[in-house]
């Protein structure tokens, strides 16, 4: 009988600290981000908000649409808007290249492609790392971005996919 209670008292012990060991766990919640390049500058996207990325396809020309609509293309049998985010963030246009990529993003109802350069890699940061839109980005432009982090030596603007599916409509 005394044999039994004390293989009951350790078996009581290790799950005791198994727990304890376990409860000692805290992990930091953090952000998946697609870092991808437009002109020289990198920017990001939370991965939660993308639907696929596709290589560039052609792009028919909508007349009368906003300036940053570049057209519209057939994504799965639908009509969606191209949004072209140099235009958006003032920058340079460049040459189209073999790199560039088309990233469908949504949110809601609400969808578009994103015209980007070159992508990087998905990463993913803690939110300790995410830190606020620095203030000395043009007011015009801060708008669409919503935060900053680093990815090894390069600063990402994370931008705000609301922001610019509203500007869009």
């Amino acid at each position: 009988m005394s044999q039994t209670n004390d293989r009951e008292k350790i078996a009581s012990v290790t799950i005791y600290e198994e727990d304890f060991y376990a409860s000692k766990e805290t992990s930091e919640e953090s952000f998946q981000i697609l870092a991808f390049r437009l002109s020289q500058e990198w920017y990001g996207v939370n991965v939660s908000r993308i639907k696929v990325v596709n290589k560039i396809q052609p792009v028919t020309y909508l007349p009368f649409a906003p300036v940053s609509i570049s057209g519209i293309i057939n994504f799965r049998g639908d009509m969606m808007s191209v949004t072209d985010l140099k235009r958006i963030l003032g920058l340079p246009d460049s040459e189209m290249t073999e790199t560039a990529r088309l990233v469908v993003v949504e949110s809601g109802p609400c969808a578009t492609a994103l015209l980007v350069d070159q992508i990087d890699e998905i990463i993913t940061v803690p939110v300790s790392q995410i830190y606020p839109k620095l203030e000395t980005i043009a007011p015009q432009i801060a708008e669409y971005i919503e935060a900053g982090c680093k990815s090894g030596k390069k600063l990402l603007g994370i931008l705000n996919v609301e922001r610019i599916l509203q500007r869009n409509q």
